[in-house]
């Protein structure tokens, strides 16, 4: 099963499913990474993402981990998050804070490059299924508040934009999301 994908600014195109990942360059299958061999943290990875600085991100069933370009390296205190029965998002900002979800209930996470912060804790209720982490081009982070719509984080503040109404339970969380210009935004449920 493929679960994720990612094209990094070198063209290597890294693809993460149930047995790990793999890395294709040039067309050919140049690397396969497992918790076994290579020392991925967990076996199925569920995102990966790049970051500003070249390390290549991963959200695993058993945590979160980065590829420094030559080994993984586990983030220290997030070695494991709990039940992950569902697929997680991360998210990297342009100034190389990594947002993640962390585990089934509501909640959302900041790793500051020394530990994990948990944010908009007024905001998210531990019923609220975050199933979707999205920057806009401004570096604002818009995440998904379940069935309620969706919330964002500009600098140190976290507000609700698309709040509870009938329209939006109607149809349900959105896992899409798409700036087509500045201010106009489209979200699929």
């Amino acid at each position: 099963s493929l679960f994720s994908l990612c094209e990094t600014r070198e063209g290597a195109l890294w693809f993460g499913g149930a047995n790990g990942v793999s890395v294709v360059r040039e067309g050919r299958v140049t690397t396969n990474y497992t918790a076994e061999v290579g020392g991925l943290t967990g076996g199925e990875v569920f995102h990966i993402e790049q970051g500003p600085d070249g390390r290549v991100w991963f959200r695993t069933r058993e945590g979160l981990c980065f590829f420094d370009g030559q080994r993984f390296q586990d983030v220290p205190g997030v070695s494991r998050f709990g039940s992950l029965r569902k697929i997680k998002p991360l998210a990297v900002a342009k100034d190389g804070t990594v947002w993640v979800v962390p585990k089934d209930e509501g909640a959302l996470w900041r790793w500051d490059g020394q530990k994990m912060l948990p944010v908009a804790t007024e905001l998210i209720r531990s019923d609220d299924s975050v199933d979707a982490l999205h920057f806009d081009r401004q570096g604002r982070l818009w995440f998904q508040l379940g069935r309620r719509g969706w919330g964002r984080i500009e600098g140190d503040r976290a507000e609700a934009v698309v709040d509870e109404g009938p329209s939006w339970s109607t149809f349900g969380a959105g896992l899409s999301f798409l700036e087509e210009e500045p201010g106009n935004y489209w979200i699929g449920a």
